[in-house]
């Protein structure tokens, strides 16, 4: 009976210890679409289209100059969801633009050319505060982009409020799955430092270790559990390796639409080296840095 007893406590006591967590939406009332002059244009224009529908937005189409923007303008201006088409000079004059419409979202195109990226994404990334939607490849339903989602968490998990694109974004009746790494180089961290303090054991250590992931486990599950009522299922995966092979190998077996990567906080946007990298070498799906 007393052992009865116990195991119902430290179940409250579990449950009682995962976090409460209340995450906030997204307007998505203006969103701007990058021209490229070649054939991912009508990708974007396809998704501009769709997320100005879905969530009664406005776009506002965008082009360097000596690149006409016109016909996805227009073609946004006859749905009711666009603006006339602007030029840019430089990403410089494009991220104060952006600053200045309060964008909530770019959709960006990076083609290839003759094998050699054209982009301006490393500059629009370092400039501008909004999220970049990077697609890289021709989308055949834009819809379908946002069926199936995975958001790969690093870094501090108290800190949520850049997860409100992703519960945002993801469709009714789709799935967002949260994966979470625990990274092999901070263990070794942590297995070092414990060798500085003789009384502590290695066995200590192992315990130190689990309860790294026990800690990012409670998270997870606040976060899962704020979406209880949401029309969408969220889930999440907790796993210990190196950060890009494990997100690739998900991206490779999970058939997702959309991998969301970095923070934004405060209107600010954080990538760190890890997630600087899957925002270039993630290249089979959609990529949204935060």
């Amino acid at each position: 009976m007393r052992e009865f007893e116990l195991d119902e406590f430290e179940s409250l006591f579990e449950r009682a210890s995962i976090p409460v967590f209340d995450i906030a939406g997204v307007e998505l009332a203006s969103i701007a679409a990058i021209m490229c002059g070649q054939q991912l244009d009508h990708s974007i224009v396809a998704l501009a289209a769709y997320l100005a529908k879905r969530f009664g937005g406005k776009t506002t189409v965008y082009s360097p100059v000596g690149i006409s923007s016109e016909a996805g303008a227009r073609f946004l201006q006859e749905q009711g969801h666009g603006t006339a088409g602007e030029q840019f000079d430089s990403p410089e004059e494009l991220a104060g633009r952006l600053d200045e419409t309060a964008c909530e979202l770019v959709l960006l195109p990076e083609p290839d050319a003759q094998g050699e990226r054209v982009s301006i994404l490393d500059e629009l990334a370092r400039l501008a505060t909004v999220p970049i939607l990077i697609v890289r490849n021709p989308i055949a339903q834009a819809r379908d982009v946002f069926k199936n989602v995975l958001h790969s968490l690093t870094g501090n998990l108290e800190q949520i409020e850049h997860l409100a694109y992703s519960f945002h974004l993801v469709e009714d009746h789709g799935k967002l799955v949260l994966l979470h790494i625990v990274e092999l180089e901070d263990l070794d961290d942590v297995r070092e430092t414990l060798k500085v303090s003789p009384e502590i054991s290695s066995e200590a250590g192992d315990e130190l270790v689990a309860d790294l992931a026990h800690h990012a486990e409670r998270h997870l599950k606040g976060l899962v559990a704020a979406t209880r009522d949401e029309p969408y299922d969220v889930s999440y995966r907790l796993s210990a390796g190196e950060v890009l092979p494990e997100v690739q190998r998900e991206v490779d077996r999970g058939g997702y639409g959309l991998l969301v990567v970095g923070t934004h906080r405060e209107g600010m946007r954080h990538l760190d080296a890890d997630e600087y990298q899957m925002m270039h070498l993630v290249r089979d799906i959609p990529v949204l840095a935060l």
